[in-house]
């Protein structure tokens, strides 16, 4: 069954303005000859050399998910928006791992166009996917063992299904359980726009996604949503 995704009424309320374009692209099929980690590397490159001269936590993007943040008890010391965490390790001079082709393009078109991206399998989904305020009690699994399995705070924008919180604090960390792998045949793809994120690079990030991941794998099917606050 194919699941979709929701946004809860109550979640609406409190952020007017913002919106999420959600991809959900079918028929992925392994592609071992694309070389995603070369996009992947040059657009870590080319963000290095954009901030060489500049300092990156003054980009309007970064405050204003910052402050948003900010809105439900997250200082950035503990925590930030997953683009601006992936950025700020390219910054530092480290890469980016390198995970399966599908994350790796999602990665690199994040980091250049200073948007946060999420990818998962939409197949690992138990039910439809609801972005709402956390109750304080729902699972959260990372890996596993002891440490691997948590709740969110309550109040705290996630994304749910039936069996646990699949991503926490809005877009900054993504369970286990439906992380895309190499194997994945079925992902959606979420592209979260602030009110003040110009629409023309939202319409550019997601037109470059939607390109790359053709050229990885030319037999999908894409049909998008887009859902608003």
């Amino acid at each position: 069954m194919s699941y979709k995704l929701h946004l809860d009424s109550k979640i609406k309320e409190s952020y007017k303005g913002y919106s999420m374009t959600v991809l959900y692209v079918s028929g992925i099929e392994k592609n071992e000859n694309f070389n995603s980690l070369e996009i992947l590397r040059e657009e870590e490159s080319d963000l290095r050399e954009r901030f060489a001269n500049k300092t990156f936590t003054d980009e309007k993007n970064v405050v204003d998910w910052r402050a948003t943040f900010k809105t439900f008890g997250v200082k950035h010391r503990s925590a930030v928006s997953s683009f601006e965490a992936l950025s700020q390790r390219v910054l530092k001079g480290l890469d980016l791992p390198d995970i399966n082709h599908v994350v790796n393009i999602y990665n690199a078109i994040s980091i250049k166009y200073s948007l946060p991206i999420g990818g998962e399998d939409r197949d690992a989904l138990l039910s439809d996917l609801v972005f709402t305020k956390s109750t304080g009690e729902e699972l959260f699994i990372v890996g596993e063992g002891e440490g691997a399995q948590t709740s969110p705070k309550e109040g705290e924008p996630i994304w749910l299904d039936s069996a646990g919180a699949t991503c926490r604090r809005w877009n900054w960390r993504q369970c286990t359980r439906t992380q895309l792998t190499e194997n994945t045949k079925n992902a959606y793809f979420v592209l979260d726009k602030l009110p003040s994120y110009p629409q023309s690079e939202l319409e550019k990030a997601k037109t470059e996604l939607i390109e790359l991941l053709k050229s990885y794998s030319p037999n999908i099917t894409i049909e998008e949503e887009l859902l608003e606050f």
